[in-house]
């Protein structure tokens, strides 16, 4: 009886414990699925939430699953989508570009994502909208069973790419164009120039020849009535005194007015004399003093180079008479590595480059400085202005000596 007892007590408590093990299996299985469908509620929030559209399908294009972002931006409602082919949704025209897209799934590396354009039609206006998708292959026990990825429209953006690629097309064409411009500008200054040089020479060999013929003529006959007067007629003698001496002064002016015109000086013996003359004449007709600070490679320049650099002093004086209110001015002439350097300093009034330059100096002074900045130009040199209030200026232009850069041209 006792044994019949205990057998009895081991078998409830045998039943107890099964009975217990199987409803902790049972609330352990209700606690993964609650846990699964709040994950799959989660991942089905995420999937439909999203701005873009998300989607999955087949190896041959049929849609499995698609985001309610579809309606959105397309007209279609998800379900509608489901069990179609994406091909139906592209234009006859582009469907060679989806079915070569289609293709690539075989060779595709499962670590790598395809990314790509592809135009979809719209249900409610049946205009086309550009989307850049995604894509990346879903495996199981390493076989590709479906592809998932997500598609953003790009229709705004890159019709903004285009707008702004034709910009620059335009954009470079202009630039062409005012390159084109500004080097038909640069050879009409140079033929103006040219030209005004030439005018300048053909006016000042006529000066010379026909103006000094006849103040000589004059002269010669002054000359013979002087001697053939008497004695007691020197109120005519010094009539005809006073004649030759203003037609001396005549003869002084119209030299002067040929240097000006075109200083022959520069062909007969060199740059240098024909600024050291220039100056000396400035100073005499200013009261400015000139120091000049010569170095004899400026000789080497080339005829049009040194006549421009004449011009460039020639108008940076007047400038200085006529503006700067100075006492002296300085020409420094240098060599800087293949170049020559000559710098006009003067000790005026200067005026303020950081403001207005049209109401710190006259329009004609301003012109004045962009004839020099063009005349440097156009011989392949450089021009600066260096100016402030009460600190003078400072002109500075380099020109290249062409004959030591062929020489390094040729030796490299």
């Amino acid at each position: 009886m006792v044994g019949t007892t205990v057998g009895l007590t081991l078998a409830l408590g045998l039943i107890v414990s099964v009975l217990i093990s199987q409803r902790t299996k049972l609330k352990l299985e209700r606690e993964k699925l609650a846990l699964a469908r709040a994950s799959e509620k989660k991942y089905s929030d995420l999937f439909h939430n999203v701005s873009d559209i998300v989607y999955v399908h087949s190896l041959d294009g049929g849609i499995l699953q698609v985001s309610r972002a579809v309606t959105r931006l397309l007209g279609y409602g998800s379900e509608e989508l489901v069990g179609r082919s994406v091909r139906e949704f592209v234009r006859p025209r582009y469907r060679e570009a989806f079915d070569s897209y289609l293709r690539r799934i075989s060779t595709w590396n499962s670590r790598e994502e395809l990314v790509g354009i592809i135009p979809l039609a719209s249900r409610r206006d049946g205009a086309l909208y550009l989307f850049e998708f995604r894509s990346s292959l879903i495996q199981e026990d390493s076989r590709t069973i479906a592809v998932r990825g997500i598609a953003r429209d790009v229709t705004d953006r890159m019709a903004r790419e285009r707008e702004l690629r034709r910009s620059e097309r335009r954009t470079s064409a202009l630039l062409v164009e005012s390159r084109r411009m500004q080097d038909n500008l640069a050879l009409l200054s140079r033929e103006i120039l040219k030209v005004q040089e030439e005018e300048r020479l053909r006016v000042s060999r006529e000066l010379h020849d026909d103006m000094g013929q006849i103040l000589a003529a004059i002269t010669m006959n002054l000359e013979i009535v002087s001697r053939e007067l008497l004695s007691d007629q020197a109120v005519i003698k010094k009539r005809i005194a006073d004649t030759r001496v203003l037609i001396d002064q005549v003869f002084e002016c119209v030299r002067r007015f040929l240097r000006e015109l075109r200083p022959e000086t520069i062909d007969q013996l060199g740059l240098l004399p024909a600024i050291r003359q220039y100056a000396h004449e400035f100073t005499d007709r200013t009261g400015i003093e000139v120091v000049l600070k010569e170095h004899q490679v400026v000789e080497k320049l080339g005829s049009e180079q040194k006549l421009a650099l004449y011009r460039i002093a020639q108008e940076s004086l007047t400038n200085t008479a006529k503006h700067a209110h100075a006492q002296c001015v300085t020409i420094a002439i240098s060599k800087e590595n293949h170049s020559v350097v000559v710098e006009i300093r003067d000790d005026g009034e200067g005026f303020d480059q950081t403001g207005n330059r049209r109401t710190e100096i006259s329009t004609k002074t301003h012109l004045g400085l962009l004839g020099m900045r063009e005349r440097a130009s156009l011989v392949g040199g450089e021009f600066s202005v260096q100016s402030r209030k009460l600190e003078g200026t400072l002109i500075r232009v380099s020109l290249p000596l062409q004959e030591e850069l062929s020489t390094q041209h040729l030796e490299n």
